[in-house]
């Protein structure tokens, strides 16, 4: 980088190598959805820390580099360059000190729960979607083959969860009980939400999937995909309290809702583990749990609402491991308006532009001069 000073300006000038990068392959998210880096140009959009889109304003080739795998405790994995940038919350005594990192000085000072990524503050603008709620339900509780759709629940809540489902499923149903404290409620295809009732015949296990790929839920806005999540942990959730700590899980057969159940998580500034196997008996099928550990000022339940304590502040993800690659790959820098310089890569994490915008304007501010 080099600076050449005119009476009344500053021409700032270098090579794109002063940029810091990932893989063309890696995701970042925008407005439409998750994107390749590499299908990035100047005055695109991407999504910021704040959940709200940030213009980009230059992408920088930086030809073939090393990469580098960051995985944090979570289960999340992203891959950089050596010299791409990272803002990073390290322990200062009882606080947190935000820093801005390469990935070499990480490594070069490494050790596990020594660098914290800031966390996403979730998708904030989409669509907005009325049936979220109770779509969630049935997909986490509910049967989609036959004359009606079937949403089973515990006597316990029954009440509850008819008065939850009536702005979309409507009131018209018929009761039964499937065991001592098991009760089911059958609503007549023809009287339901029409975006609900278009997956009729849709199975409880293969078929399944073809609901979770029509979704693209990445563009419903906040307060939909949150009630998508609340439908879902409120038919196959588990809410523990023990003292003043909590323990939010999901448990389902379908793999693809437990993904889904992930993604929503993160999407919605969450943070959620990988999913563990759980092979109890030969005599059913397995049992794929995801550990949730959401400490954002959001509630992810409607029945158990009043048992959910609000955490105080948002959840960090701390870096695991660092791992250099055995290969090298084409990789691009981007420079983003945002104020912070970060924007969301793969898994919801946050990751910092290149530096040469933040060197710019750093120089003009010392020697109070305009750029040019």
């Amino acid at each position: 980088l080099r600076a050449n000073i005119l009476p009344g300006f500053i021409f700032v000038t270098g090579s794109t190598g002063t940029g810091k990068s990932q893989p063309l392959s890696e995701p970042v998210l925008t407005p439409d959805g998750w994107q390749i880096m590499s299908d990035l140009k100047p005055n695109d959009y991407v999504i910021g820390s704040d959940g709200f889109p940030t213009r980009v304003l230059g992408v920088f080739p930086q030809g073939k580099q090393d990469v580098y795998t960051i995985t944090t405790f979570d289960g999340a994995k992203i891959r950089c360059s050596p010299d791409h940038l990272w803002a990073v919350d390290v322990p200062n005594h009882s606080l947190l000190k935000r820093v801005v990192k390469t990935t070499l000085e990480m490594v070069d000072s490494f050790r596990p729960y020594k660098y914290y990524l800031p966390t996403f503050a979730g998708i904030q603008k989409g669509i907005t979607i009325d049936y979220a709620y109770a779509l969630g339900y049935a997909l986490g509780n509910g049967g989609f083959s036959g004359t009606a759709l079937t949403i089973s629940f515990h006597a316990d809540v029954e009440e509850k969860v008819l008065k939850l489902l009536a702005p979309t499923l409507g009131s018209t149903y018929h009761i039964r009980s499937t065991s001592k404290n098991g009760r089911q409620a059958a609503y007549p295809w023809y009287k339901i939400h029409p975006e609900i009732a278009k997956y009729r015949n849709a199975g409880l296990s293969e078929h399944k999937s073809l609901i979770l790929g029509d979704l693209n839920y990445s563009l419903w806005d906040y307060d939909s995909r949150l009630s998508l999540l609340q439908g879902l942990l409120d038919a196959d959730g588990c809410l523990q309290v023990d003292g003043n700590s909590q323990h939010c899980s999901f448990s389902s057969t379908s793999i693809e809702l437990v993904a889904l159940v992930k993604d929503l998580t993160r999407s919605l500034g969450g943070r959620c583990g990988n999913a563990t196997i759980d092979n109890r008996s030969k005599r059913y099928k397995s049992s794929y749990s995801a550990t949730l550990r959401i400490l954002m000022p959001v509630n992810p339940f409607k029945l158990k609402a009043d048992l959910w304590r609000l955490a105080k502040y948002r959840p960090t993800s701390s870096i695991k491991t660092i791992t250099k690659e055995n290969y090298l790959e084409e990789s691009v820098c981007i420079q983003v308006e945002a104020k912070d310089s970060l924007y969301v890569t793969k898994d919801y994490k946050l990751t910092h532009n290149t530096v040469l915008i933040k060197l710019l304007v750093t120089t003009t501010h010392c020697l109070n001069r305009p750029a040019g």
